[in-house]
């Protein structure tokens, strides 16, 4: 799961159904789905000065949507992503 620090009001979970899923917590609503993921996800992290999440997957690649269009703004990798984490302005993805 991830949440946006900066509203609180957003937050995503990753799903077995390789899709990631934005809630709109204030009102109760599934905001975004999140397809393009071809196997199940890992892991989801908020990147909240972009309004972006970023997903990692069994499918080899990790992901950056963005939350207001659902897009995917970058994708690559080319292996298995277990954990994904964000320091500072660099993307680092692990595989454990």
């Amino acid at each position: 799961m991830a949440v946006n620090t900066q509203t609180g009001s957003i937050f995503a979970a990753a799903a077995g159904d390789s899709c990631a899923y934005c809630w709109d917590v204030e009102k109760n609503e599934i905001r975004m789905v999140l397809k393009g993921h071809s196997d199940y996800l890992h892991c989801i992290v908020a990147r909240n000065s972009h309004n972006q999440v970023i997903t990692g997957s069994e499918d080899g690649t990790a992901r950056i949507w963005d939350c207001r269009t659902g897009v995917t703004a970058v994708a690559g990798y080319g292996a298995l992503v277990d954990i994904v984490s964000q320091f500072g302005s660099h993307l680092c993805t692990f595989q454990c």
